[in-house]
């Protein structure tokens, strides 16, 4: 009955070590994604930092814009002599206008990336959950396993 008690705790010895050892592994784990959690904040608020850079640069662009119509439609009131510089308003107009698509299109591509990295950081957030709760669980057997020792 001495060997079968000997053996039995042995048994469950091994067993200690390894839950040791998935707790570890669970820590290291939880480590990891507590780091890719904070790179991706750190990500996302260089995003916003972007993204309000990105409104503050469209809303002078497009107040730039406006300005430039207005005077568009003031030149072209003029007499033919001033022909040449309302041409040369139009193209402005259509540099703002190209500069704002560019600008309206990063926005868009920051905004997707956002979108993307906040999930990433709410499935990261269920994944540490799990993780602490299997740790939780792996505790209280661990608990069990030193009472039935």
């Amino acid at each position: 009955d001495n060997d079968s008690v000997g053996r039995r705790l042995d048994e469950l010895e091994k067993y200690q070590q390894q839950l040791s050892l998935q707790e570890k592994i669970l820590r290291e784990k939880i480590q990891g994604y507590e780091n890719e959690n904070n790179e991706l904040d750190a990500n996302i608020n260089e995003l916003c930092e972007n993204l309000s850079e990105l409104e503050l640069a469209i809303k002078k662009a497009q107040e730039e814009l406006a300005d430039l119509q207005q005077a568009v439609n003031e030149i072209g009131l003029l007499n033919d002599k001033y022909r040449t510089e309302v041409q040369h308003t139009q193209k402005a107009t259509q540099a703002e206008t190209l500069r704002n698509n560019a600008l309206a299109k990063d926005l868009k591509a920051a905004e997707y990336t956002q979108k993307v990295r906040t999930g990433q950081v709410e499935e990261a957030g269920r994944e540490v959950e799990a993780l602490r709760n299997e740790r939780e669980e792996l505790g209280r057997i661990n608990s069990k396993l030193s009472e039935d020792l």
